[in-house]
């Protein structure tokens, strides 16, 4: 009854458990006019489930459909739900209150004051949970930064939005919601109105969240110490509780193995009412039991990676470096010359004591000294396991870094008034209009079609997204100056790629930094396009 994806491995179970949603949400423009439109930013750019766990918003997909409910809002008790995938979430979050509301106009009392009211920025004292039953809308939620992020509900998604997270809902242009309101106890819809910091659910929600960072803020050292597991207090017969797809249910142990091949899911478990063929091997990161121990081995603390980097005071090169350290949240220096003296009197004879081939870009790391821009970017994501997962990958990475460069010395010779190339602004205009229109990114599409993944070289970015995607936006800027629309037109997967690593949380702050409002080339020489 469920539509599960391709790219989950559930457990044998899943098929008795709730399937975790995929809910479609993303970044809201700045401007709205109308409060049910969809309101994305232009480009796009999508926030994933991630990102919303991230912020304490969970989600699940049912499927409503055979199950009758109350029709009207009137509380009932939720033990009679009889969908087991509904219970299950119900009682594993001790949801005790139930009703149904019906947002429309013929449904509604004062129906466009209650919109009003709903749309206002609030927080809750409690969870907010909704299931929805018929129709869809909109919940906004603020992210990290307090921008707002658009989700779309529809039949089947349940979600539940954290206590204290600012947030807020609307219709869309159906105009028809009903929905399933669970609550923990007596319920309480009295909505807090924003301002409401020195709230105490608001201040809790703060506190989570400022947690929930704190692992980005260990060393390597710390993360590297892994949590091992104490068995020998689990004997056959021992009541625990076993997770399967994010919940724990109730199961007795069968058997607890001491074999070799047995590491790391020693302990055998069959969970209560359900039959013996769904009995699986687990480990002790999905048991709850006071006989488990954990044990978690020391470890010598390593100081953490901390990066020098050098280039010239424009995008050029040096924004794919800079990316790449925002998104890893790497400490670094960023050098930005903005003369030649800076750097060829004072710093360059600095870096030629440390090599001689200093240029620019460089990148320090310890004793290490690498320049050259391909050298760099493979230094770097080595050391930030930015490479490629698996021979494959790395392979593809390093000849989508090769084939991009090409696509930048292109650019390069039609941005500055070189000799042979472009010795007047006339000739860069018509270079750049016959550059644009030859399209240099169809390899590139080619090369998403082929691979079928989110990124280029698999599920997350490698060291040649940086590259590639710096310069689709130079060339985004480009056709803008010269006013020859959508480069993206004839490459889809360019585009939704250009959408995703836009989007990407981890990057936000650069994007909104001076560095990515820097110059794209130099004016010290004078480049046609800056």
């Amino acid at each position: 009854r469920h539509q599960l994806s391709s790219a989950c491995a559930w457990p044998r179970i899943a098929s008795m458990a709730p399937q975790r949603s995929s809910i479609e949400a993303w970044y809201m423009a700045e401007d709205v006019s109308d409060q049910t439109a969809e309101n994305r930013c232009s480009p796009n750019r999508p926030a994933d489930h991630k990102v919303l766990t991230d912020l304490g918003v969970l989600s699940w997909n049912l499927s409503p459909e055979g199950y009758s409910y109350p029709p009207k809002a009137v509380p009932w008790n939720p033990e009679g739900i009889m969908d087991p995938d509904l219970n299950s979430i119900r009682t594993s979050r001790g949801y005790n209150y139930a009703d149904i509301i019906t947002c429309s106009e013929e449904c509604l009392p004062d129906y466009h004051n209650k919109l009003k009211m709903f749309f206002e920025e609030h927080i809750h004292s409690d969870e907010e949970v909704r299931y929805i039953l018929s129709g869809s809308g909109y919940f906004d939620v603020r992210d990290r930064q307090d921008k707002w992020i658009r989700v779309k509900v529809q039949v089947g998604d349940l979600m539940v939005l954290p206590e204290g997270i600012y947030h807020r809902f609307t219709m869309d242009d159906k105009n028809f919601t009903q929905a399933m309101r669970l609550f923990k106890g007596e319920p309480v819809w009295t909505p807090i109105n924003r301002p409401a910091d020195d709230n105490g659910s608001r201040q809790k929600y703060v506190e989570q969240m400022a947690r929930s960072t704190e692992p980005k803020a260990r060393t390597k050292a710390a993360k590297a110490a892994k949590v091992a597991y104490d068995y020998s207090g689990l004997k056959e017969g021992m009541r625990v509780q076993a997770e399967s797809h994010g919940l724990f249910y109730a199961a007795e142990i069968v058997q607890v193995s001491e074999s070799k091949s047995r590491t790391r899911a020693p302990v055998k478990i069959s969970y209560k009412g359900y039959d013996k063929a769904d009995d699986e091997w687990v480990g002790g990161n999905r048991l709850k039991c006071k006989a488990l121990k954990k044990v978690r081995p020391e470890v010598e603390e390593r100081p953490p990676l901390q990066f020098t980097f050098g280039y010239w005071k424009i995008r050029g090169l040096g924004a794919i470096f800079r990316m790449i350290f925002e998104y890893k949240g790497i400490e670094y220096s960023d050098n930005q010359y903005e003369s030649n003296d800076q750097w060829f009197k004072e710093d360059k004879p600095k870096i030629l004591e440390k090599t001689p081939l200093a240029n620019l870009p460089y990148v320090e790391c310890g004793t290490d000294c690498v320049c050259q821009t391909n050298a760099c970017l493979s230094y770097v994501g080595s050391r930030l396991r930015l490479n490629g997962g698996g021979r494959q990958a790395q392979l593809l990475n390093e000849q989508l870094l090769c084939e991009i460069y090409d696509v930048r010395n292109a650019i390069i010779e039609l941005s500055y008034p070189f000799a042979t190339v472009c010795r007047s602004e006339t000739e860069h205009n018509e270079k750049a209009a016959k550059h644009l229109e030859s399209n240099p990114f169809k390899k590139f599409e080619a090369s998403l079609e082929k691979s079928g993944t989110e990124f280029f070289c698999g599920k997350g970015p490698c060291t040649a997204d940086f590259h590639i995607w710096e310069m689709m936006d130079q060339h985004r800027l480009l056709a803008e100056k010269h006013k020859k629309g959508d480069v993206f037109a004839s490459i889809p997967k360019c585009k939704a790629f250009y959408d995703r690593f836009r989007a990407l949380p981890q990057l936000q702050k650069y994007f909104e930094s001076d560095a990515y409002k820097l110059p794209v080339n130099s004016p010290l020489e004078d480049a046609y396009f800056q």
